[in-house]
């Protein structure tokens, strides 16, 4: 394993050049190393984790590798086939880029498939001290598919393009997200991530949940590749801090709108737009509300009505601040509120799906983020014990998975139903568990009871007293 470093005053890449492999990311401001590696399987030149590309061929020595100041490029051959793929840091991003060429005379199909081993801001190398990998609290956010119309009785059409997942540890659960744009990988404790924007029209992205990390496969459709033809992929990659969502991404600015994914009628919503520029900025910001009546969310509910005829409605949101003039880099932030109350009346926006719609420089940049009204909210947070009310409407309330992900709104106050029907199951509610003993006599039994008491009570004190706490709303499940 030879490691080779690309520095500026913003981010550090290191690369294996014995490999090929990228070992690390890290942001020089937060310290946060965005990807887990292994050494056993760079030591014996195989697949392994860090960034890597696995198809069209994974070459375990490169045959050629040129090093410039801020750029490495590796080369490698199989057959006809000839594949190069690099490094290039840039002031506050990393490209990766890889092209395949058919250097013979008959034709070759080829596809590339480029791993991607993320641990949300809390990598490096598995196993080394102090290296935790990614934990509950990670999430990551894609933008991908198409743009829905919501003009069908199809639950496709509700959710925006861009959806949010949390990372279920050792779970390997898979996802696939076809013609993807973009994926956000953000640690909500750590306000910190990597945002990888893809810029190729034609890629899936599929995200497998494992034990410290996520794995992110970026393929390419198969492509034949006439004599002298090539093919190429180039993704980007940005260390970003101070955000804990993503809801856009463009070339000049990563933008996250931090507020509630569940409100009810009568509540005045609030919330903040977060900016991470990439470029200066400097032009007016303006938001609002936008309801959405449509066939869409009638259809996810069953009614069984023929047509429902589409409208829009709109309300005003006051920004703190209307004006963006910040330079790369300079986080700009932004409280809103919303105009008025949040307005709601079952006859006539039952079917209505809201939107947070804020408009950056005269429209050049459209930042959405959908939200739910659910009237018996603020009901079931009454059957609540007082002292946990808050710590229950931030984790599933505030942050509710189901919106967030599917926008099943039709299920969103679920885990408040089973809490509040078997109120004394708390423990179980709020995943607490102790070590698997199995008691196996009076005394063993008394304790096991003593301690699962203490624990819950110790438990309910940290959360009473600090209800907002991040670690743990996303790290106690």
């Amino acid at each position: 394993m030879r490691l080779h470093r690309l520095e500026n005053n913003k981010i550090t890449v290191e690369v294996d050049l014995g490999t090929g492999v990228v070992t690390s990311i890290i942001d020089k401001v937060t310290g946060a190393n965005h990807i887990f590696s292994r050494k056993p399987e760079l030591e014996t030149k195989r697949p392994g984790m860090g960034i890597y590309l696995l198809e069209p061929l994974f070459c375990k020595e490169p045959s050629e590798t040129r090093i410039y100041d801020n750029t490495v490029i590796f080369r490698c051959g199989e057959n006809d086939l000839l594949v190069e793929w690099g490094v290039e840091l840039l002031d506050n991003k990393l490209r990766f880029f890889t092209d395949a060429i058919n250097k013979g005379s008959m034709n070759l199909v080829s596809r590339f498939r480029l791993m991607i081993y993320s641990a949300c801001g809390r990598g490096g190398f598995w196993g080394d001290p102090g290296v935790e990998g990614a934990t509950s609290s990670c999430r990551y956010y894609v933008n991908y598919g198409f743009e829905s119309s919501r003009e069908t009785f199809s639950s496709v059409m509700i959710p925006s393009t861009t959806r949010g997942y949390r990372f279920e540890k050792h779970s390997y659960k898979t996802r696939y997200f076809p013609e993807a744009k973009w994926v956000a990988l953000i640690d909500k404790v750590l306000r910190t991530g990597l945002v990888i924007r893809i810029l190729r029209e034609d890629t899936l992205v599929a995200t497998e949940d494992q034990f410290f990390n996520i794995e992110i496969n970026i393929i390419t459709p198969k492509k034949k590749l006439a004599s002298g033809e090539r093919d190429e992929l180039v993704i980007e990659m940005v260390p970003v801090r101070d955000l804990e969502r993503v809801d856009y991404v463009s070339n000049n600015l990563i933008a996250g709108v931090e507020s509630p994914s569940i409100t009810y009628p009568e509540q005045i919503l609030r919330g903040r737009l977060v900016i991470y520029p990439l470029t200066k900025i400097s032009c007016e910001a303006k938001a609002y509300v936008l309801y959405d009546k449509n066939m869409a969310s009638l259809g996810r509910r069953g009614y069984c009505i023929d047509q429902v005829k589409r409208g829009f409605r709109r309300q005003e949101i006051v920004l703190e601040k209307n004006y963006i003039d910040t330079a790369p880099g300079d986080i700009w932030v932004s409280g809103f509120e919303l105009g008025g109350r949040i307005s709601f009346e079952m006859d006539k926006e039952l079917y209505e799906i809201p939107d947070i719609v804020i408009e950056l420089c005269g429209g050049e940049h459209i930042i959405k983020r959908s939200f739910t009204i659910q009237p018996e909210t603020p009901e079931v947070l009454r059957k609540i014990p007082e002292r946990l009310r808050d710590y229950f409407y931030y984790k599933y309330i505030y942050d509710n998975y189901d919106v967030e992900s599917e926008y099943r709104d039709t299920t969103a106050l679920n885990k408040l139903y089973q809490y509040i029907s078997r109120p004394p199951r708390l423990r179980r509610i709020l995943g607490v568990y102790i070590s698997d003993l199995r008691p196996r006599g009076s005394v063993i039994d008394k304790l096991v009871r003593y301690l699962e008491i203490r624990r819950v009570r110790d438990l309910v004190e940290r959360i009473s007293s600090d209800p907002s706490n991040k670690q743990l709303i996303f790290n106690t499940n």
